[in-house]
């Protein structure tokens, strides 16, 4: 149980050695009737499907932490609990579950309790990932006002920590929910030191996707086109393997490539994203996939019209489920471009 946060920290969250660490435990803990031991160790098994895009297993898995800390009274595992009931949903492109679960962890949760939490569940603080994650989902629901202030607490509450997993986690996730909105200078502001962070501290979690956010909000003249195809050859591999958001990272690179005139390569790195979705309509990002797969058609050729509006169509309708107003935006100005 110790072995498993510093793993996910160095050699990324969804890693098979993570996995094979908290079967072992949870093998332990159930042969010697360690409750609190097993419920870590199934925590930590939650986490690693998470990550590895194995949404309904996460799914499911949340929910049966929620049933333990219930049935234990423990206060601390039940706001764990809704630590991972948020981020699956979030992963899962379930807006209104993210936003729920995250109310009721941020009300839960006091600095002086719970920071030390974060050594055993992840190595991250579940205040900080409370507050980024649901700013992340109000920012996808078209709020960029709640966004906005839930985006800034969360930084804050990670500096006052001083705990720079947690700040790498912070800035790495408002630099992504920024360029959501292609925000360029904001997404620097927050993926420059998160990209510190990781290299200081080898956080391979973060290293790579922040260095491909960098590389999108510099890609807007030839030298910086240039270096973010650079970029995306060095570190699409990494930001796959090891980042929480490898969907993201291969949506950035195909929007990168598009906007090198490279749109067969930008395809490429779409349909890697979208070959992975385990749960049709289900998950983060799909529906700017889907558009951005739409343009990279386009881009290929105009007589790939009808191709490109089933793909803008998807991702609206996709959006639209999944309560992704911002996105469904993204889909309906795509279709009406067209």
């Amino acid at each position: 149980l110790k072995l498993g946060p510093p793993l996910m920290a160095t050699r990324g969250m969804q890693g098979g050695e993570v996995a094979d660490v908290y079967a072992r435990a949870a093998e332990i803990g159930e042969r010697i009737g360690d409750d609190r031991g097993l419920y870590k160790a199934k925590w930590g098994l939650w986490l690693n499907a998470n990550i590895s895009r194995k949404t309904a297993l996460a799914r499911d898995r949340a929910d049966e932490l929620l049933v333990l800390s219930r049935r234990s009274g423990d206060g601390d595992h039940l706001l764990e609990a809704y630590h991972c009931s948020w981020s699956t949903a979030f992963f899962r492109g379930d807006v209104a579950g993210t936003l729920a679960h995250g109310r009721l962890g941020i009300a839960s949760y006091d600095m002086a309790r719970h920071r030390h939490l974060s050594a055993e569940f992840g190595g991250h603080d579940l205040g900080v990932c409370g507050h980024i994650i649901s700013g992340a989902a109000a920012q996808i629901a078209g709020d960029r006002t709640q966004f906005l202030d839930l985006s800034a607490r969360a930084r804050a509450l990670a500096e006052a920590l001083d705990h720079p997993f947690s700040m790498a986690h912070a800035y790495n996730n408002s630099a992504t929910a920024h360029q959501f909105v292609g925000d360029r200078e904001a997404v620097l502001a927050g993926a420059r030191p998160a990209l510190a962070l990781a290299e200081k501290f080898g956080f391979l979690s973060w290293r790579s996707s922040s260095i491909l956010l960098i590389a999108w909000a510099n890609a807007v003249d030839v030298a910086g086109i240039a270096d973010a195809v650079r970029a995306v050859d060095a570190e699409i591999g990494s930001a796959v393997a090891a980042s929480p958001l490898p969907q993201h990272n291969l949506g950035m690179a195909g929007e990168i490539m598009l906007v090198a005139g490279r749109p067969r390569d930008g395809l490429a790195y779409l349909d890697q994203a979208l070959a992975v979705i385990d749960e049709p309509g289900v998950g983060f990002y799909l529906p700017e996939l889907h558009r951005l797969r739409g343009l990279c058609l386009l881009a290929l050729d105009r007589a790939n019209k009808d191709a490109a509006r089933a793909a803008f169509v998807t991702a609206k309708d996709i959006a639209d489920r999944q309560g992704a107003t911002l996105f469904a935006r993204h889909a309906a100005d795509a279709l009406a471009a067209l």
